[in-house]
Parts: C-alpha cells; sequence; structure tokens
C-alpha cells in the first residue's frame, strides 16, 4: 500500500512537471524553445534507458534462474530415475512456462501493464486443464 502511494504521488509530481514544461515551451520562442524541446527529448531518453537497463537486467538474472531451475529438475527426476522421455517433457515444459514468465516480467519492467496477459495465460490454463481432463475420460480402462 505504501509503495502503491509512493508511486501515485511520483506519477502526479511527474504530471505536474509535464504541464509546466508545456506551458514553458508553449511561453517561449526561438532558441528558448529548442532548447526546452531538446531538455525535454533528453529527459524522456533518460527515463527511457533506465527502463531498458532494468528489463535486461530482470531478462538476464531471469535466464540465470531457469537455468539453475532446469538443472534442480533434471538431477531431480535423475535421482528418482525417470524415464528419459517424461524427463525431456518435464523439462521443456518447465523452461517453456517459466520462459513465458520471464517475457511477461520483463515487458511489465518496461512499464507495459501486465494484467491482460496475466488474464490470458489464466485462461489458457483452464483451457488445457479442460482438455486434459476430457482427455482422461475419453481414454480405455483397462
Amino acid at each position: 500500500m505504501l509503495l502503491f502511494q509512493a508511486t501515485l504521488a511520483a506519477d502526479s509530481t511527474q504530471v505536474a512537471a509535464d504541464e509546466l514544461l508545456k506551458q514553458a515551451i508553449a511561453d517561449a520562442d526561438g532558441l528558448d524553445k529548442l532548447s526546452l524541446i531538446t531538455q525535454q527529448l533528453i529527459d524522456f531518453g533518460i527515463r527511457a534507458g533506465e527502463r531498458i537497463l532494468i528489463a535486461v537486467v530482470v531478462f538476464i538474472v531471469g535466464r540465470f534462474l531457469i537455468s539453475l531451475l532446469n538443472k534442480f529438475v533434471a538431477r531431480l527426476m535423475e535421482k528418482r530415475k525417470v524415464d528419459i522421455s517424461i524427463k525431456t517433457f518435464v523439462r521443456s515444459l518447465v523452461n517453456i512456462l517459466l520462459t513465458i514468465l520471464l517475457i511477461i516480467s520483463v515487458v511489465g519492467a518496461l512499464g507495459v501493464e501486465t494484467t491482460s496477459f496475466a488474464a490470458l495465460l489464466a485462461s489458457a490454463g483452464v483451457a488445457v486443464g479442460m482438455l486434459c481432463l476430457v482427455t482422461y475420460r475419453t481414454l480405455p480402462e483397462d
């Protein structure tokens, strides 16, 4: 809650600063207007560069953690002496799911709202679950 309030305060401060800058650009003329626009572009570039840098760090750390988890899953299945085809399937499934979550995290770090992605993943999970249920019910009993 405190983080949300701090973010809201920072956003309102940014909006006020943008309004003041727009008014200053409208009141300025010639070279002053050009320098104000240049300053605004530099500020935008710094903010965008910061978000891109954070997204790159999130991606690198995420890939490292995914590789660690893949190795852990491989070792765990090796100890349990799981069949090779199941082992390959589970490792691929873990890798794909974690990579999808990583991509959503990176997109979120870039500043894009990720709630629609989360809803899409939830509905896909329900669809896959229903498909597995229907497939299981149609299998013949031995």
